[in-house]
């Protein structure tokens, strides 16, 4: 078993792009929950981004040629091994974040 956090390769998160954009176009969620700041990476399009910008905001993913944009509330990733959530100002952004969750997930249950 291994000890703390292994990121994909970027071979492997490459090879992935396309199985995730088909499954947003085939599933067409109302919202999308990246879990992990490389997942928002990817569906957000800037790899600059950290967890600390991220979490407690919502971003839009826009499918091609829809008249409707999709939420996107990211979340951090529940590794036991990752700190994230205990260090100070965290706990305040993730419990933003589920507030956001919480938002989305009631305009688009009407």
């Amino acid at each position: 078993m291994g000890h703390g956090h292994r990121p994909p390769k970027m071979k492997d998160v490459r090879a992935e792009r396309s199985r995730i954009q088909a499954t947003i176009e085939s599933i067409r969620p109302m919202v999308i929950v990246p879990v992990g700041v490389m997942a928002l990476r990817e569906l957000v399009g800037d790899a600059s981004l950290r967890l600390e910008q991220a979490v407690g905001t919502t971003y839009e993913y826009t499918r091609p040629g829809a008249r409707r944009v999709i939420p996107i509330v990211p979340l951090p990733h529940p590794s036991g091994a990752s700190p994230w959530i205990y260090l100070e100002g965290n706990a305040l952004l993730l419990n933003r974040a589920l507030a956001h969750l919480s938002a989305a997930y009631e305009m688009v249950r009407c």
